[in-house]
């Protein structure tokens, strides 16, 4: 078994980009008792003028820790990442998020990351060294509903997120291993919140994906909370966890290819509305 601590899984990457994570569109206490759009109090619906839409977007900074395992052809990969790894590595990074909310109920987001970690990592690996090089797509597009409102907020959410990795690995010896692979994946999932205090919400989101239609099995979860301390700004903190388990072709040859880790790590971020 090979050591190398230099891959990248989920949709998170370690630098400060333009995303959303599990931001709420606003606070929902008042909704209820005063018709406003779903998750807007009386005084922003005010402010908004009763607008229908409702939009979001948050840059943060994400600090992943990578965990598990790869496989390509005959040759297999312990990865074993951390955050400061990452943060050294990282060659170039883009997430943009837009989520919108109708005053129905119903809303939609999209969600795109590109991450790109640089070749040049020479790690011990028995006689010999690997050097990789991963660049990673990763597409989200999914219908939420509200299910609930006041004290406790619960959205659902269905969709397919499109993954695209390119794996550049140099083997101990004269093997090089160049793969691009890419599936897509149903997922569906809850996002919940809870008012705690006037500017204080607590958050809790995850997902489960994959089925065997593009990965065996995939899922995401995070927690945290957010301040609401400004006119549609937002911040938000969170700890997420990102996993897939995805894997094509005959094992033992050539054709074989494997992917299965956890990126985990805590983020912030500031989200924005209007």
């Amino acid at each position: 078994m090979i050591s190398i601590q230099y891959l990248k899984s989920g949709a998170a990457v370690a630098a400060l980009s333009l995303a959303t994570v599990a931001p709420s569109v606003a606070v929902a206490q008042d909704a209820a008792a005063d018709g406003s759009a779903p998750g807007v109090t009386g005084a922003e619906a005010a402010e908004q003028g009763g607008k229908a839409w409702e939009y979001t977007v948050m840059p943060y900074l994400f600090a992943p820790s990578i965990n598990g395992s790869a496989s390509l052809g005959n040759l297999d990969i312990d990865v074993d990442v951390s955050p400061s790894t990452v943060f050294d590595h990282l060659e170039a990074a883009f997430l943009a998020r837009v989520e919108a909310k109708h005053e129905s109920g119903w809303g939609y987001y999209i969600d795109y990351s590109l991450m790109n970690l640089g070749k040049g990592v020479s790690l011990p690996a028995g006689a010999g060294s690997v050097i990789a090089d991963l660049d990673q797509q990763v597409l989200d597009v999914a219908a939420t509903y509200r299910v609930s409102e006041g004290q406790d907020v619960i959205d659902v959410y269905g969709g397919i997120r499109y993954w695209d990795l390119g794996l550049d690995v140099i083997a101990p010896g004269p093997l090089g291993i160049d793969r691009d692979e890419s599936w897509v994946d149903p997922m569906i999932g809850v996002r919940w919140e809870r008012q705690l205090a006037e500017d204080w919400r607590a958050i809790a989101m995850g997902d489960v994906g994959g089925f065997g239609v593009g990965s065996d099995f995939a899922w995401m979860a995070a927690v945290g909370g957010a301040y609401d301390g400004w006119d549609n700004v937002s911040l938000v903190f969170m700890y997420r966890a990102n996993s897939v388990d995805y894997e094509t072709g005959t094992q033992g040859t050539s054709s074989y290819f494997k992917y299965d880790t956890i990126t985990s790590g805590p983020l912030v971020g500031v989200a924005f509305r209007f």
